[in-house]
Parts: C-alpha cells; structure tokens; sequence
C-alpha cells in the first residue's frame, strides 16, 4: 500500500466529531464534546451510558491499540502476526496471564461487571458501525475482535495483568543472585547487595542442580540508570493561591499511540477527569472536584521464585517428603498462515508455573530460552489486580478518608506510590498494594519449594504500610 493510500484509509476510518450518531445499547442520549486539544467530555445521564459511550469513544480512536494489548495479555498475538510472535505467546501462556484475567474477572463484584459489560458495548457498538476498518487492519488483512459481554471482562483483565507484570520485578534479580553466589560464594554476593540480609540457607539451596541461570540474564535488557516516574505535592502554605500542587508523571515505555487516554467522565455522582488505560472503563490518574491524585511505582517485591525437585516423568513435586502431582494447562495457540495451533502444555506446582523462557525487552520482545523446568514462579498479580469498582470508587471520594477507604485493600497488584490533594488544602501519601509476609527468607534468591519453610502467610496489613497524611 503506497503512502496516498494509506493516507485515504487512514482519513476513512477517523470517527465523526460532529452531529448525532445513534449508538446501540443506550439507554438516554449522551453528549460528547471534543475542546481545542481534542480530548473527550462526556456527559450521560446514568452511569451505564457514561461508561458505555467511554467504550466507544476510546475504540473510536484506539481500536488496533485495545487489541494488541487483549492479545498480548491473553497469548494470542499469533492468529495476527503469525510465527514471529510465537515466543512471546508461549510465555505468555506459560507464566499464565490469559489464566489469572479469567480467574480475576471471574471474582469482579457487581459493578466492576457492569462497568466492564457496558464499556464492552460501547466497544462493539463502535466496530459494528465504524465508517472503515482502522488501517492496521487494512495492513495485516484481518478483522477485530468484536469481544462478546463475557469476553470483553476477561480480556480487559488480561491487559491488566499485562500492565502489572510489567510493573512487578525481582525475580530476574533473584536468578542473578544465585548466579553469582554460586560461582563467586554468598559472602561476594552479599558484598556486592550490602543493602540485602540475605540467609546462607536460602543461598546454598538456591544453588542445588546448578542451572544455567546465564542463559536467561546473558542479553537480558535493564533499565536505564536514572529512569523512573515521579511524583510530589505541597500544600498551600508554599503555593501563591494558597492551594496544594500536585504534580505526577508516571513513566510508561514510550509507545505511539501512547498508553494513556485523557478524557473527562460527567453523569450521576460522577465528575472525573484524567487519565485512562485503553482496556478499562473509568479513570485511573486524575481529578474530581474534590481530591486530585497521581502515582509512581513501588518496585515491591512480589515474586519468588522457588526451586522445584519433580519426578523422573516430570509430573509430580516433592513437598513435606511426599509427592504432589503438577497441575496441567493445555494451551492451544492458534498461529497464522498454519493448519493447527501449537499445543502448549504448562505445568504448575504449589507454588506457580513451572518456567522454560525468560522475556526481555519492551518496544522488540524476546524470550531467551534455557531455563530448565525447575523454578516454579509465585506473583501476587497471578491472583489479584483491581477491579474496575475499585477505579469508580477512587473516581468519586471526596476525602482523605474516602480516599483511603477506596484503595484499602482493594489495589493489590500492582502497589502504587500514591500522592493526594483536596479542595481543604489537605495532602497526603498512601502506599498501597498487597506484599507477601514470607515465613522465612527475604525474597532475594530462589528457595526450595519441596519444605514449608519458605511459604507465604498472609500480607502486610494495609493499616502498617507507609502513610502520611499533612506532613
């Protein structure tokens, strides 16, 4: 396709900005107004509409986008790009997103099923009466996912549990420390992590089998020095209205379009403004009318790895002297231009998915494969994540307090550094995010998985972790 055309394609599949467009699924007429920087204003009278007309606003500018990350959280970019994108699905499906969207949206509440439900439609609607198809479309010769009521939920999940793996480490940094320990000694390894306290035990079980940890850390790509998202707030005593500043920037892999939707959400209790991922209804880093809030990361550590001792046939792992049989997942990716799908069998123990591949990489992903099937992986985020009440209810808190209340136990994966303002001139911090109180270790290194020694109980009370509230 020569530039001219594609240009031509592009201009036929833009949305109208002007006029009436009658929408499927709504309940009331709702009003949709683009300012000079072309952000959305949408104002509807229930919150049905609100979220639904949200759904289709988005997918009207940002469908191709909305579908990648569907794909990429659920191991299915191969039925689009074919043998290319194989690796990266079969980690995928191995470390085991498109399992824990469908676990987690399974245990939504009410209104995160009926904000995900009319966000959906809002989504269909668009696709079923879009002037064109968008121009990727176009290029790759395939048509959208058009995301049935069910589906739409467990596809939004998926991309979240994408999201929070990519803001959740350590367990690289943990095969690297047993690398190191085990050819250089512990006591290098604590040398060169003076800041860790970690056990010997914890170290010389780690080294058991001596695996070729090298093959996943050799081409590994590490963060740049320096990078990282930032965030403050002062109150009025410092500012010339007399009012607090907040400021935030969340720093995100540059991407075009980018990872953020600004847009301003008006309807029955509702009046939000910000920012918002493109697979989920409400709005993630904004204001209201009352509080205003921004984020960074934690880098909290909630993976551990934990070295598995299985049968000779590989289906079953010692615990507590005894033998447990591994959980079996068939996965059956579907791959572009074949006749049958790459069957996929994952193996899971007590702990998490066995491992066979390790991704790097953000803008150019790659698996590097070599790691032998005998690190089983726990994340908090293979369970919990946030649920889209979660968002509504930090959209529409009118306090500390109600902020608080919004979050408290609620925003589990991934922990956010959270920063706060009001109308009052109140500022706060809050951290927030579930972390794993371990019965022994610290989480620095891989531990046996064959003893209890090294197990998770429970987490870190919301009401002890770091908090402060005008300084």
């Amino acid at each position: 396709m020569d530039p001219e055309a594609m240009m031509d394609a592009a201009r036929l599949a833009r949305p109208r900005v002007e006029g009436r467009v009658a929408v499927a699924g709504l309940r009331r007429p709702v009003e949709v107004l683009r300012d000079r920087w072309g952000v959305p204003h949408l104002h509807a009278e229930t919150l049905h509409d609100l979220f639904l007309a949200q759904g289709y606003v988005m997918a009207s500018e940002r469908l191709f986008q909305m579908e990648l990350l569907w794909r990429l959280g659920t191991g299915r970019l191969s039925e689009l790009f074919g043998e290319l994108t194989l690796p990266v699905d079969r980690f995928v499906r191995t470390v085991g997103w498109n399992r824990a969207g469908r676990y987690q949206a399974d245990r939504w509440d009410d209104r995160s099923r009926e904000m995900s439900e009319a966000f959906g439609a809002g989504i269909r609607a668009w696709i079923e009466t879009m002037p064109a198809r968008p121009l990727e479309y176009g290029i790759l010769g395939a048509d959208p996912i058009t995301p049935e009521e069910s589906e739409a939920a467990v596809l939004g999940a998926s991309a979240a549990v994408f999201m929070a793996w990519s803001l959740s480490r350590n367990w690289d940094h943990e095969l690297l420390r047993a690398e190191i320990a085990e050819r250089l000694g512990p006591e290098t390894m604590r040398a060169l992590f003076p800041d860790l306290d970690t056990e010997a035990s914890a170290v010389e079980a780690s080294k058991e089998g001596g695996f070729d940890r090298m093959a996943l850390l050799r081409d590994a790509i590490l963060p740049p020095s320096g990078q990282g998202s930032n965030g403050w707030v002062v109150d009025g005593s410092r500012t010339e209205t007399g009012k607090p500043l907040l400021a935030n920037d969340p720093h995100l892999a540059i991407s075009v379009p980018s990872a953020w939707f600004e847009c301003h959400l008006v309807g029955p209790g509702i009046d939000v403004a910000g920012v918002a991922l493109p697979f989920s209804p409400g709005i993630l880093i904004g204001h209201n009318d009352r509080i205003a809030w921004g984020f960074t990361n934690t880098e909290g550590d909630v993976q551990d790895l934990y070295l598995e001792r299985l049968s000779e046939d590989g289906r079953s792992a010692e615990y507590l002297g005894r033998w447990e049989p591994v959980t079996l997942h068939r996965e059956e990716i579907s791959v572009r231009e074949r006749g049958e799908p790459e069957v996929l069998e994952v193996r899971e123990t007590r702990h998490g998915p066995l491992l066979d591949g390790y991704l790097i990489g953000v803008g150019d992903p790659e698996v590097v494969p070599g790691l032998r099937h005998t690190y089983a992986l726990r994340w908090v985020g293979a369970e919990h994540g946030i649920e889209p009440s979660t968002l509504y209810e930090l959209n529409t808190a009118g306090s500390w307090e109600d902020f608080r209340a919004a979050v408290h136990d609620a925003w589990q994966c991934p922990g956010q550094n959270m920063m706060y303002a009001d109308v009052d001139g109140n500022i706060g911090y809050q951290l927030t995010g579930l972390y794993p109180n371990r019965r022994s270790g610290d989480g620095t290194v891989p531990v046996p998985g064959w003893t209890d020694q090294y197990e998770w109980e429970g987490w870190i009370p919301f009401d002890d972790l770091p908090r402060a509230f005008n300084p």
